[in-house]
């Protein structure tokens, strides 16, 4: 997925909730330049980032005086629409899936500009 990640809370206040929207689910994505830190207020605690950041998985790490219950987590995703074009259909499944990921794949890369990836720098592709 590719958007802004956001959740709600129950949490006393002070309570830190830590995360990154990642490929591969490992603690060291914490220290990320996509990662971030909410401390909770206490009362309707909602969060949402300010970048969009792409991944397959959520890891977030929960900490606080007391009890930290996560009531949401979702992306709302941010994808240029894709204009109508092309139509592709073949009597061989394999291909029907390839060619779903492959506009999958593109819907993900295509913002104002074609990035590199979904997940990373996010930089231009001019190649």
């Amino acid at each position: 997925v590719h958007g802004r990640l956001r959740f709600a809370a129950d949490a006393a206040e002070g309570a830190l909730i830590s995360g990154s929207l990642l490929e591969l689910p490992t603690r060291a994505a914490l220290d990320s330049a996509n990662a971030f830190r909410y401390t909770a207020r206490g009362h309707a605690d909602t969060f949402e980032t300010s970048d969009p950041v792409g991944g397959r998985y959520a890891l977030l790490v929960l900490r606080g005086p007391g009890p930290v219950r996560l009531r949401s987590l979702t992306v709302r995703e941010e994808l240029r629409p894709r204009p109508d074009g092309p139509y592709f259909a073949c009597s061989d499944d394999a291909l029907n899936t390839i060619h779903r990921v492959a506009l999958r794949t593109v819907d993900l890369c295509a913002h104002d500009a074609y990035v590199d990836c979904p997940t990373r720098e996010q930089r231009a592709w001019t190649g």
